[in-house]
């Protein structure tokens, strides 16, 4: 299972499975695709319009951790969160269709890609506008 959402660093480890406590659309993603954390590294490097780094990984900061890593809260880097709060339209286009062409996004419809990052925008720019940061909560 896979979440993204915003909060305030010292409420981040208090989200869990039962997608406790409820947060308001806005504030929460459910997507139907797993993203990932190395996914989101290859979009970042996309929207930086750049190669990956093999240090973009170390950027996610470990949140929280429970069941012996059967569940992880990452803290989504600033800087990811910045690049998808100035996606438009057009730009969502182009970033889902370069993010497709990766190794890494095993999603095979463009329209999908494309709903993933305008709703990943969306989140972006909440956290922006409250001045929370985004995390990706992982439950095996």
């Amino acid at each position: 299972m896979i979440d993204l959402y915003i909060s305030k660093p010292e409420e981040a480890a208090e989200y869990n499975a039962f997608g406790e406590p409820e947060l308001p659309e806005s504030e929460c993603m459910k997507p139907d695709e797993e993203i990932s954390a190395t996914e989101l590294s290859m979009l970042w490097a996309i929207l930086e319009d750049r190669e990956p780094r093999a240090s973009d990984a170390d950027a996610f900061e470990r949140a929280h951790e429970a069941d012996d890593g059967e569940e992880i809260i990452l803290r989504i880097p600033a800087a990811i969160v910045a690049g998808l709060s100035r996606l438009d339209e057009p730009s969502i286009a182009v970033a889902a269709e370069r993010w497709l062409r990766t190794n890494e996004v095993l999603w095979v419809c463009t329209s999908t890609a494309k709903k993933v990052l305008s709703n990943l925008a969306c989140l972006a720019r909440s956290a922006q506008a409250t001045g929370k940061s985004l995390y990706l909560y992982f439950h095996a």
